[in-house]
């Protein structure tokens, strides 16, 4: 993500364990350094649904006043877009968008039984097809700053180690390059 983002794009990393109360705990932390006042955001972003949806708590239950508002006025977008959870957070307007990313166990599989069956290693890399689902009015934040405050430690630990095989290696990617397009004002598909 830091290659293919623009040069004008600044973007802050808190880590957490893909749930919404480590990303509620991340972001409570991050509020009591001195750094998180100093810098204009443009979006909120996690690595799915729950712990976008854990950073707007946090900034909601955390804050107050006038730093409250500006922290809430923010889009908040996650991925995973399932229909009981981030699709449903979209509509109550607590998520701007979602990305859905369809279930992949049956890709997985697909490649496990041809690898099997022909001796041959699969793909280093699987990509899923991801889509945006995001309330009817454009988003489009105005500062000049990208926040993209959460990455899950896992996914820290998965890109160091490098793995021979990562199924979903394309999603991160995916909801990184969302956000980059908000902030340049490009519409999201429906």
């Amino acid at each position: 993500m830091q290659a293919a983002k623009p040069a004008n794009v600044d973007v802050r990393v808190l880590k957490g364990l893909w749930t919404e109360e480590s990303a509620y705990n991340a972001v409570g932390s991050w509020l009591k350094l001195n750094v998180a006042k100093d810098v204009a955001f443009g979006l909120v972003a996690g690595q799915n649904d729950a712990m976008a949806l854990g950073a707007r708590r946090a900034f909601q239950e955390l804050t107050g006043g006038a730093e409250r508002d500006r922290w809430l006025s923010l889009p908040y977008i996650g991925c995973d877009g399932l229909r009981n959870t981030g699709q449903a957070y979209v509509h109550r307007g607590l998520l701007a968008a979602t990305i859905v990313i369809p279930a992949n166990a049956g890709q997985a599989i697909k490649a496990l039984v041809t690898s099997l069956r022909t001796g041959q290693q699969p793909s280093e890399c699987i990509f899923t097809s991801a889509s945006s689902f995001r309330r009817s009015r454009h988003l489009s934040p105005s500062p000049s700053t990208l926040s993209l405050p959460l990455a899950p430690r896992s996914l820290s630990r998965a890109r160091s180690a490098r793995p021979k095989y990562r199924p979903r290696c394309g999603t991160a990617v995916d909801a990184d390059l969302t956000a980059m397009r908000l902030r340049r004002g490009v519409r999201l598909r429906p």
